[in-house]
């Protein structure tokens, strides 16, 4: 089976083209739908197996997304992996990888993901528990723990590299899974022309988990390989009082909230398996007491357009 990749850019440097180049040559074609206003065909130039795709202007990462589904599947492919800019594979790594989801797709399994590891934000309250609880157990006699906190981490979609110098169908750790991450997911055309491609509503934001949570009502299934680890940046941590979730901007929690809510209406019980009004909890307590008060107002701001119904680009 031959594999081609759709990635999404959206205001590029070399460093995406890096990314890129990493994995083209296991990819036969590597489609590259750009959201900038800006014509960037020039970086496409040095990836040898690109097709440039130009949306001239953001148009959302769902609708890029079904734009380069849409040209993979005009050309032939059964498959495409969907990447982020900012994501990049060890050409061993994902060979194995590749081999093993062309082993494993059947008439339910049409959806993969790889393990993602990705460097955790910490907070002063974090550390200074950590700190207390190696005092407490240095007290008592016990060697002192070592700290959890290794920069390190992984969501519940990814796992660390298991050290295996081969992987297989076998021996990859095959997870059932509700929903994966965009990128690094290896998904069957058909299966995605079936429940209609990427919600673009959403624009940016819960599209990943929206479109796995209609895969899993068609019947589909959703599989993780444990020991398949891809490289994935999700920004530079940042270390704050308490907790935070995220470091996003005011605008980006707006589409989080705001896509959460309709989340809860459209599907509502993958909303409570997927404990997302934990998550909304969590993020509204990581601003409250990292006193980020200004940003509480795109929250308000979410809450009431979900209120009247309003999708699609903030501002618009």
């Amino acid at each position: 089976m031959d594999f081609c990749s759709v990635t999404v850019w959206f205001n590029p440097d070399d460093l995406c083209v890096q990314n890129i180049l990493s994995y083209r040559a296991l990819c036969k074609k590597c489609f590259i739908v750009d959201n900038s206003s800006g014509d960037n065909s020039a970086l496409a130039a040095k990836i040898p197996n690109a097709v440039y795709i130009p949306n001239g202007g953001n148009l959302g990462i769902a609708a890029a997304l079904n734009a380069g589904c849409r040209r993979a599947a005009e050309e032939g492919f059964l498959a495409c992996m969907t990447m982020d800019q900012d994501s990049s594979w060890d050409a061993a790594r994902l060979k194995e990888y590749f081999d093993i989801c062309e082993k494993s797709f059947s008439d339910t399994a049409v959806s993969f993901c790889p393990s993602a590891a990705y460097a955790a934000p910490t907070s002063l309250l974090g550390d200074a528990k950590r700190f207390l609880r190696r005092a407490i157990k240095g007290r008592g006699g016990a060697p002192a723990a070592a700290s959890t906190d290794s920069r390190t981490s992984t969501d519940s979609r990814a796992s660390t590299d298991s050290g295996s110098p081969t992987v297989t169908a076998a021996s990859a750790g095959k997870t059932k899974m509700p929903c994966c991450i965009t990128s690094g997911n290896v998904i069957l055309l058909s299966a995605w022309q079936k429940v209609g491609g990427f919600y673009e509503p959403f624009f940016i934001d819960e599209v990943d988990h929206e479109f796995c949570f209609r895969l899993n009502e068609a019947g589909y299934e959703i599989f993780k390989f444990d020991s398949c680890l891809m490289n994935h940046v999700l920004g530079k941590p940042k270390k704050t009082f308490y907790p935070c979730v995220s470091h996003h901007s005011g605008p980006r929690l707006y589409y989080i909230f705001r896509n959460a809510f309709f989340l809860k209406k459209m599907h509502p019980a993958f909303y409570k398996r997927q404990n997302y009004s934990k998550q909304i909890r969590q993020r509204v307590a990581g601003l409250l007491f990292n006193c980020k008060i200004s940003q509480l107002r795109y929250l308000l701001r979410a809450w009431l357009d979900f209120k009247r119904g309003k999708l699609g680009p903030l501002g618009k």
